[in-house]
């Protein structure tokens, strides 16, 4: 007996087209101009520090007067080359911690003009005096503050008593009154 095939099964079975797939890290827009810049220019906190520490104070100070401009320079051959870009574009991913290193570095910088192995002025420090002047004004505003709310305190306690001794005196003069 021959073997009859209908024509719906003689068609082939439907492929299966895969569902279309987002890459599991997918690449974040390339960084403007303006942010790679600022980014590198972050960056310079590390080698004014090491020059600092190492009191080669021009050499730091040329990097803080030139640096900005080359890392802006950078910047902009990163936007037209892609070679330049795989290179810098990591370093702008440093982001929120570039600004953390920054602060840390004039920090330590800072602890380093207290005792007297860094001079004052480098990268925004100022001399301890001033701090310790700052620290102290502080402390006496608080203080201030302080007997200001005392003294407050204790006249309206003052106010109170005397209201109360108002209150009394005349219930007092009432009970006297009605006896």
């Amino acid at each position: 007996m021959p073997v009859t095939v209908s024509a719906a099964a003689a068609k082939a079975p439907p492929v299966k087209t895969p569902k279309a797939t987002t890459p599991k890290n997918p690449t974040a827009p390339a960084p403007s101009t303006d942010e790679r810049a600022k980014a590198l220019s972050e960056l310079l906190a590390i080698p004014t520090a090491v020059l600092v520490t190492r009191r080669m104070f021009a050499d730091a100070g040329t990097v803080q007067a030139f640096g900005p401009r080359l890392m802006t320079e950078i910047a902009k051959i990163a936007a037209t080359q892609p070679r330049v870009a795989a290179v810098v574009d990591p370093l702008t991913k440093i982001g929120p911690f570039s600004e953390l290193l920054s602060v840390a570095v004039i920090m330590g910088l800072q602890f380093g003009v207290n005792h007297g192995q860094v001079p004052a002025g480098v990268m925004g420090t100022v001399p301890p005096s001033m701090l310790a002047a700052q620290i102290e004004t502080e402390i006496a505003r608080a203080e201030v503050n302080a007997l200001r709310m005392q003294l407050e305190a204790e006249r309206k306690v003052r106010e109170i008593k005397a209201e109360i001794d108002e209150a009394r005196n005349e219930v007092m003069a009432q009970a006297a009154n009605a006896a």
